[in-house]
C-alpha cells in the first residue's frame, strides 16, 4: 500500500491530479456518464470493468501532461430574466 509520503519527489500539482483521479474513479458509480469524462482529461485510459485496480495511488506519472481542460458540468445561468 502506497501512501503520500512515498511520493516525497512529486509536485503539488501531481498530487492534485492523482487526488483527482481517484475522485472521479470512486465517484464513477454516482455519475457514470461525467467519471469517464474527467479522466479522460487527466490523459489516462478507463475501464469501468476493473474499478478495484484504478482505486490504487500512483497510476500517474509524475509531470504527466494534461489535456486542455473543459467544464465536466456546465455553468447555470441563473439571472433574473
Amino acid at each position: 500500500h502506497r501512501d503520500l509520503h512515498s511520493f516525497p519527489t512529486r509536485r503539488s500539482s501531481d498530487l492534485l491530479a492523482e487526488t483527482s483521479r481517484l475522485l472521479l474513479v470512486n465517484l464513477y458509480p454516482f455519475i457514470p456518464e461525467t467519471a469517464p469524462k474527467g479522466i479522460a482529461q487527466l490523459g489516462i485510459s478507463w475501464n469501468a470493468n476493473d474499478l478495484g485496480a484504478q482505486e490504487q495511488w500512483g497510476w500517474l506519472k509524475p509531470s504527466t501532461i494534461i489535456s486542455k481542460p473543459f467544464a465536466l458540468y456546465p455553468r447555470l445561468d441563473v439571472s433574473p430574466k
